[in-house]
């Protein structure tokens, strides 16, 4: 995605229409698809940004950016809201026609139209983006190495069961050997595995099937959301992952002077973690009541840690919100990254000691009957 710089004219001003009078709450909020990626979001409001805030009107812009698009289909999405800009509505109101965009985006935007800081809300959304994106990142990267080393510690133990302990297992049939109890149990597994090896498979790939039909199901996600919250070492990740892209984005709702309840239920219809969710909708219930933020905020603590409720309490006292989430931004950010090399740095000897203590365990099961041979034959 670029836009070519040379294909804009002299005499540009930046012009935005009306909104129209249908409300973008009446718009069902979708999920980002891979026609329209968070990287290419990040891509797209980063180049957007620099084009508005060159003084260039936004439909012009709009077009400069698809431009750059080489992938059909997200260039048919742009064209679509641009073609909504010239029958004179909104950026707001095209955006909220289109199921790749937010309702966190489409009022976002609309909140910079009615407020005249359109350029600095997009250059907020690309920053958005861009955290999240790295967040994404980062989490990938820490867990991609204990994922394969898990992997590789799973196809070794088949390995050992159904073509290793087979071998060993005929040579102790053959002399009647009396095996030890760790040596029955490892043959039992290597009988159990080569006997329902594809039963094994399929239901893997089963389950596999059916995650991804209920993944976006409420049940499904509250018993997942629940169980990572009880996971050792992974929780902390993962939870901090989450609350740092609220923080992410309530600092750019702040700064958009939007109030505390309506952003709590924009980021509320954005994530997909259930715990996270349901306390967001809490909260808002909270204040709605009358509760101050602090207090409300208070009542989760596994999510909530009390240093991020201290920097409330001071919103709350000097009416400084944006700055206040600005810095809670800057901090839950660093604190993640750290996070995720602990993480990293503790998993992977720990799997790798996994996998040494799986051989381990069934040479020695296979080696103490073969011991035992020797004694009597000598």
């Amino acid at each position: 995605m670029g836009f070519n710089l040379s294909d804009i004219p002299d005499g540009y001003t930046n012009k935005t229409s009306q909104a129209p009078k249908e409300s973008i709450w009446e718009k069902e909020v979708i999920s980002f698809s891979s026609d329209f990626s968070n990287k290419q979001k990040e891509n797209f409001y980063v180049e957007l940004s620099i084009l508005l805030e060159s003084g260039i009107n936004l439909k012009d812009a709009l077009e400069l950016v698809a431009q750059g698009i080489k992938k059909k289909k997200t260039n048919g999405i742009i064209q679509n809201v641009i073609h909504k800009l010239v029958s004179g509505s909104s950026l707001s109101a095209g955006f909220s026609t289109s199921n790749y965009f937010s309702t966190y985006e489409i009022q976002s935007i609309k909140i910079g139209e009615e407020t005249g800081k359109l350029p600095q809300v997009i250059n907020g959304l690309a920053d958005y983006y861009k955290q999240n994106n790295s967040q994404r990142q980062e989490l990938i990267s820490a867990l991609t190495y204990p994922i394969i080393v898990l992997i590789s510690a799973i196809l070794v133990l088949v390995f050992m069961l159904n073509f290793v302990v087979p071998i060993f297992q005929d040579l102790f049939a053959r002399n009647q050997t009396d095996l030890p109890w760790i040596t029955d149990m490892i043959i039992g597994a290597s009988e159990f595995m080569g006997k329902y090896v594809y039963w094994i498979l399929g239901s893997v790939i089963g389950l596999m099937i059916i995650v991804k039909i209920v993944k976006n199901k409420p049940l499904f996600q509250k018993w997942y959301g629940t169980f990572l919250l009880h996971v050792p070492i992974v929780n902390k990740l993962i939870v901090q992952t989450h609350i740092s892209r609220f923080i992410n984005a309530m600092s750019l709702l702040s700064s958009a002077k939007v109030n505390i309840t309506t952003a709590l239920e924009l980021v509320q219809g954005m994530t997909n973690f259930y715990p996270l969710n349901e306390a967001l909708n809490q909260i808002n219930t909270d204040l709605i009541k009358g509760d101050s933020q602090s207090k409300a905020f208070k009542k989760h603590p596994k999510l909530f840690d009390n240093k991020l409720i201290a920097m409330i309490q001071v919103a709350e006292q000097t009416n400084q919100d944006e700055l206040v989430y600005e810095n809670l931004k800057q901090r839950y950010n660093n604190i993640l990254k750290q996070q995720s090399k602990t993480f990293t740095g503790l998993m992977n000897p720990l799997l790798t000691l996994l996998i040494g203590l799986i051989v381990g365990i069934i040479l020695v099961a296979l080696y103490l009957p073969m011991f035992k041979m020797s004694t009597l034959i000598n």
